[in-house]
Order: C-alpha cells, then sequence, then structure tokens
C-alpha cells in the first residue's frame, strides 16, 4: 500500500504531526515526536529512545552530535541522525541532558 505519490504528500503528512521545537543551528523548525522501546537487561523494555523526525528542507546542514533541539519543555542533545530518502526527513536520535 503506498501512502505518498509525491513529496508535497510526505510533507503534509509530516506537518500533520508536527509541532513546533527550536533546533540551536537554525532557530525554530517543527518536528515529529517519536518514542521507541530500547533493550533493556533480560529482554525488559523499561528504556526509552527518543527521537526527532525533521525534514531535510528545514535543515542546511546534517544534524550534527551534540546539537541542541528545545522541545517538551526540555533541552535535548544529539547522539546520532539517521538520513531518511525515502521521507525526505532526517531520523534525529536525542538524549536528555540535566
Amino acid at each position: 500500500m503506498q501512502i505518498a505519490d509525491s513529496a508535497a504528500d510526505l510533507i503534509a503528512i509530516h506537518e500533520a504531526f508536527a509541532f513546533p521545537i527550536v533546533y540551536s543551528t537554525v532557530g525554530p523548525i517543527t518536528a515529529v515526536e517519536m518514542n521507541d522501546d530500547a533493550s533493556g537487561m533480560d529482554g525488559a523494555t523499561t528504556l526509552r529512545t527518543r527521537r526527532f523526525e525533521i525534514l531535510q528542507s528545514k535543515l542546511p546542514a546534517p544534524p550534527a552530535k551534540n546539537d541542541r533541539i528545545d522541545a517538551s519543555g526540555r533541552a535535548w542533545y544529539v547522539t546520532e541522525s539517521e538520513r531518511r530518502d525515502d521521507v525526505l526527513a532526517w531520523h534525529v536520535t536525542v538524549e536528555w541532558r540535566t
């Protein structure tokens, strides 16, 4: 089943679920927040991986380690990123630091 037929469709789907964030090198943009189960000890899934999906067109350069994202009242820092050309976005894994 094909969900999107064009880049415009992919962007519209993204924007339907996106919310405002502040990306340290760009300023205010939008992103989709994703939370996934992460592997824990003995197969437990008490850990969570937090990622943001950010449209490639919103960032002038690839996300860099330790870039800051302000979202949900917290400062998140990039630990890794994956370019996802199939959805025209970056999947950015982050961690929260106190």
